[in-house]
């Protein structure tokens, strides 16, 4: 009996130590991460948040080395780094199962690294520290910002392990978008399948456009404007790209 034990006891302590290296991975060039956006209304006197005109969106950022897949809504949009520097845009449309590939064009380090971290580098260091913290595998690190000039305030949560945005709160005049991150997906397989998804689409070399006009889904797409804007990183409730603002 003692030795039946012993030997469910080490099975577990071994399956305990299994399940922890699984959740504590920390490579942050091969992830994906789920969002949470609420944009509300903020009652400025009482300061407290409103659930009239509240929206919720969700959104998903993965990851595979040099490439960076967004994901929002019904478009995605994927980007890979080249070895020369520049990086090939390529816009998806999920839902119809097309793509639009654009030639690759230099990239500053700032904008890719808002690609790939949702705010770049020189945007956070410019937010006042306001501490750090082990929880769970990850170091979480506390940024806040106050712009007076333009009314907006913020705070950020940002995982130091794998650069990435655990959680964002945007306040400007009655308007609040709040981001959250709700899960990190570290499974290759499934991390491999949402690239898949979108090379699988038939693509349209974005140069090729003129040259078929007919094609219905094309027109479509340059009616409502979707063929060249393609959005990454952290938006607020108007649009505006809050990542690269430098003002703090």
């Amino acid at each position: 009996m003692k030795k039946t034990l012993s030997i469910g006891l080490v099975l577990a302590l071994v399956c305990g130590v299994t399940e922890a290296e699984q959740i504590c991975q920390t490579n942050e060039g091969l992830l994906g991460a789920h969002y949470r956006l609420v944009n509300s209304q903020v009652n400025t006197a009482k300061n407290e948040q409103s659930t009239k005109g509240k929206t919720i969106k969700l959104s998903s950022l993965w990851r595979k080395n040099q490439k960076v897949l967004s994901v929002n809504g019904e478009q995605s949009t994927t980007w890979f780094k080249l070895s020369n520097g520049s990086v090939q845009k390529t816009a998806h449309f999920d839902h119809f199962k097309r793509s639009i590939e654009y030639q690759a064009k230099p990239m500053s380090d700032e904008r890719w690294q808002q690609i790939r971290h949702l705010i770049p580098n020189n945007k956070k260091q410019s937010l006042t520290f306001s501490g750090s913290q082990l929880k769970g595998c990850y170091q979480q690190e506390s940024y806040q910002w106050e712009n007076e000039e333009s009314n907006l305030h913020g705070k950020l949560l940002w995982n130091a392990d794998l650069n990435l945005v655990t959680e964002l709160t945007l306040k400007q005049g009655k308007q609040q978008s709040h981001w959250q991150l709700e899960k990190i997906e570290q499974d290759e397989e499934i991390i491999e399948a949402e690239f898949a998804q979108r090379a699988s689409y038939q693509a349209t070399d974005f140069a090729d456009i003129g040259d078929n006009e007919s094609d219905p889904f094309l027109i479509k797409m340059i009616n409502l404007g979707f063929i060249e804007h393609s959005s990454s990183g952290i938006y607020n409730t108007r649009g505006e790209n809050m990542a690269i603002e430098h003002n703090h």
